[in-house]
């Protein structure tokens, strides 16, 4: 089983879990004690194994550092394994989770429309999940259909009412990534008629590759972030490049693959931009 652990002020807890067959077990208890053993049955451990890496991010975000094996049997702490830092993650609220609802509604209403207008209700989209960060829409019936409308508009064919990419993934960086892994699922149906299909190959090529849904959410947003339609200054993308270079590669050397051989056979030839970005990040 993996194990982690969360020390902080006067707690000392430890969480640990894995996949038997088709059951998701997890045990969890004071850092010391033997803990209490759960498990939950799914109709395949494919779907075990969702359950099980929604729940590992989960912890992360929590503050749970992974250790090691051996600390587990010793229960002494080792050296921490590679941990993302979490994002920030908050009870959302039926007001709160209505607000956002509305907000993205707003949002869908103007797809398609001015790209100011795109840009003012996404700006309003994006501070409403600032209040419910961390939530996955599948669980809130207010937010689930507007989200995943608005997530299918981004296949959109040229001409067509289309939300752009890099505006999606801002608002998926808000998210449990459960929303990004369902979103990358609906989005490889890409036809080659969407300008976005480019970009979304690149996406699911490198979620693929990384094969942990937190991190690849976090790469992915990057990838598609354009300094110069209004995303961040280039200066701040670097910066959050450099802190999570070295998670990415990290993962892919696990993998037995390199940052440089995924980013570098991306087929970006059809959208420049991505092309540049991916080159940025592959160097």
């Amino acid at each position: 089983m993996r194990r982690f652990e969360f020390t902080e002020g006067s707690s000392a807890k430890f969480w640990e879990a894995a996949v038997e067959a088709s059951a998701f077990v997890v045990v969890y208890g004071r850092i010391g004690a033997a803990g209490q053993r759960k498990e939950k049955l799914f109709p395949s451990a494919d779907l075990a194994t969702k359950e099980h890496d929604r729940k590992v991010a989960e912890k992360l975000r929590e503050g749970y550092r992974e250790v090691s094996s051996g600390a587990a049997a010793s229960g002494t702490s080792a050296a921490p394994t590679r941990v993302l830092p979490p994002r920030p993650k908050k009870k959302p609220t039926s007001a709160a989770l209505a607000a956002a609802a509305d907000a993205l509604m707003a949002l869908e209403s103007e797809v398609g429309s001015r790209s100011w207008k795109v840009a003012l209700q996404a700006r309003r989209a994006l501070r409403s999940l600032d209040v419910v960060a961390g939530c996955d829409p599948a669980d809130h019936a207010a937010l689930a259909s507007v989200f995943d409308g608005l997530m299918a508009t981004v296949t959109a064919p040229r001409g067509a009412r289309r939300l752009p990419l890099r505006t999606a993934l801002a608002l998926l960086t808000r998210l449990d990534a459960g929303a990004f892994t369902r979103a990358l699922t609906a989005w490889r149906k890409v036809s080659d008629a969407s300008p976005a299909a480019p970009a979304l190959r690149a996406l699911a090529a490198l979620s693929d590759a990384l094969d942990e849904p937190e991190l690849a959410l976090r790469a992915c947003a990057l990838l598609g972030e354009r300094p110069d339609a209004g995303g961040p200054p280039e200066v701040v993308w670097q910066s959050r490049w450099s802190a999570l270079r070295s998670h990415v590669d990290g993962r892919l050397a696990e993998r037995g693959s390199s940052r440089a051989a995924v980013l570098r056979a991306f087929d970006v030839a059809g959208d420049p931009h991505l092309a540049r970005r991916a080159g940025r990040m592959a160097a």
